[in-house]
């Protein structure tokens, strides 16, 4: 099967890397097993802002499976075992239920780059996510990775974004 290749000449390195490793598992596939990922191939600056979500078919939701440190500390709060819907703000959390749906239904990894969210004072960040499909036949999506790398500037004005102390 013919297999889109993602533009990652806007990805920050560790993006890029993750990704570079998720085609690897791929091979030929429409997308790897979550059984052949190993965290020790990714960067160790990087697990820390990763998330991984299962998706359930049935009722179409996303239950946060990891859930990374530097998330917490930026976001204020651990969603490991919650549904993405338990997310706040909850534009956000439409706009994740969003594009996690998309992924599961295309089966495609997404480099997602969204600037269109600004703190309480106003202030505008852009942030990056890379979105990427596993699937435990192969063909059906059963977990998303995401990872969100940030400029080291805007942490705190994402940090206010989501009301957390510094």
């Amino acid at each position: 099967m013919e297999h889109p290749v993602l533009d990652t000449s806007q990805m920050s390195d560790g993006l890029r890397r993750v990704y570079d490793y998720w085609q690897q598992l791929r091979g030929e596939k429409q997308m790897p097993q979550w059984s052949a990922f190993d965290w020790m191939e990714l960067p160790v600056d990087v697990i820390p802002w990763c998330v991984v979500v299962d998706v359930t078919q049935d009722s179409l939701d996303f239950i946060y499976r990891f859930w990374g440190t530097a998330r917490t500390a930026l976001q204020g709060k651990d969603y490991t075992g919650l549904s993405i819907r338990d997310v706040t703000p909850n534009e956000l959390s439409r706009k994740i239920f969003d594009e996690y749906s998309m992924i599961a239904e295309k089966g495609l990894p997404v480099h997602f780059v969204t600037t269109d969210f600004s703190d309480a004072d106003g202030k505008k960040f852009e942030y990056h996510f890379l979105r990427i499909p596993f699937g435990g036949d192969g063909q059906h999506v059963t977990q998303i990775l995401a990872v969100g790398m940030h400029e080291e500037m805007d942490i705190k004005i994402i940090q206010n974004f989501f009301e957390t102390p510094s």
